[in-house]
């Protein structure tokens, strides 16, 4: 069945999940629903697979896609956090606006690039400043009028 794939690169996928979204995310909209993305996970190419949303450049190439406030993030960072190059918390404070719901997990990355869940306040993510972020995100919106935190 991955054969079936063997032509479809990064460049093909976002385009494709990128038209995908310019048609429903409208629809989404008149009917007074948000679309959160999960991302990658792993955030890395499996099996030969191609991964598009695995970093903070692809969370700006999609939300620019269809830049309205229907398209957004399920803020998952233990499918950000394996990557050493996701600064969790400035991708928090970047995109907040458009993270419609948070998935907090921790993993611990290892030298050779692997990881594995972790607990809580174990592994690789700084669960403090990540849950700093989302609070200061969530006070931004009650202070806007626009509290629609899930």
């Amino acid at each position: 069945m991955i054969s079936a794939y063997d032509k479809i690169d990064t460049a093909t996928l976002k385009h494709n999940y990128f038209q995908f979204l310019q048609e429903v995310i409208p629809v989404a909209e008149a009917a007074e629903v948000r679309m959160a993305v999960h991302p990658d996970d792993p955030p890395y190419p499996i099996m030969g697979l191609p991964r598009i949303v695995s970093t903070a450049q692809d969370v700006q190439d999609l939300l620019a896609a269809v830049d309205r406030p229907s398209n957004g993030l399920c803020f998952c960072t233990g499918s950000f956090s394996p990557r050493l190059d996701n600064n969790l918390p400035e991708m928090i404070k970047k995109f907040g606006n458009r993270i419609h719901c948070a998935h907090l997990r921790s993993t611990q990355r290892n030298p050779d690039g692997s990881f594995y869940e972790a607990n809580h306040l174990e592994g690789s993510v700084d669960m403090y400043e990540v849950t700093r972020a989302l609070l200061l995100e969530m006070q931004q919106r009650k202070a806007s009028g626009c509290l629609n935190w899930q």
